[in-house]
């Protein structure tokens, strides 16, 4: 009766555990995905995964919709005895405020000047630099499809919410042209993140349509996250 008893709540315990552990990697990528989405409504997107530049002078200039901001990203390998891959974000600060809020207290703390220099230059949270074994000044030595590349970080996101920290816990954030350089894509984009407002949406939607070049499209940020699930 112990025995069988004891059979019972192992396997139950081993059900939780696994149950447990699937709900937490879930919730983990649903916060990895909100945080490099942000509150974009809509993302211009090319059918081959790369966007000229200029499509994004189009949106600003001609177009007008100032709720836009470039991004470029990929994936790079920390070698080592784990080889730890995190997520490289290559964002233009100075429009990126209305789309991830963590990037908000980075204006006033960051230096600006060197990390919209083109140097390769970046910042991560400030626990994911301590568990690589980084600090503030330290520089990173990175693999990206094998190649050998360096960033400096010179500055850590230190957010309040535990839930901001564990979204950006692999993130590595650039500046656009950092990115580009890294991933070998000069004036190419991974994606235009955009805020449409409810009030004109449908209008803004159509003149993005009948403007865009062939190979580019408009579509809402909810069907990129469901693709990626």
């Amino acid at each position: 009766m112990g025995l069988s008893v004891l059979g019972v709540a192992l396997g139950v315990a081993v059900v939780i555990g696994i149950d447990i552990a699937n709900s937490s990697a879930l919730k983990s990528f649903e916060l990895a995905s909100e945080t490099v989405t942000g509150k974009a409504t809509h993302q211009i997107v090319g059918t081959n995964d790369r966007i000229d530049e200029e499509v994004y002078s189009l949106i600003r200039t001609e177009l007008g919709i100032r709720s836009s901001a470039p991004v470029v990203t990929g994936y790079a390998i920390i070698p080592g005895p784990a080889g730890r891959t995190i997520q490289v974000l290559g964002v233009d600060i100075l429009a990126e405020e209305p789309f991830r809020s963590f990037t908000g207290s980075l204006r006033s703390d960051l230096d600006l000047g060197t990390f919209l220099s083109g140097q390769r230059t970046g910042v991560m949270s400030s626990s994911t630099a301590e568990a690589l074994g980084f600090g503030e000044g330290d520089e990173m030595r990175l693999l990206i499809d094998g190649i050998d590349t360096r960033v400096s970080l010179i500055g850590l996101i230190s957010p309040s919410e535990a839930l901001t920290e564990a979204s950006i816990e692999n993130l590595l954030l650039v500046d656009v042209s950092t990115a580009q350089a890294m991933f070998g894509v000069a004036g190419k984009l991974s994606r235009i993140d955009l805020i449409l407002t409810e009030e004109n949406r449908e209008e803004q939607i159509s003149r993005l349509e009948e403007q865009l070049p062939t190979g580019v499209e408009i579509q809402k940020s909810e069907s990129r996250s469901d693709t990626i699930e």
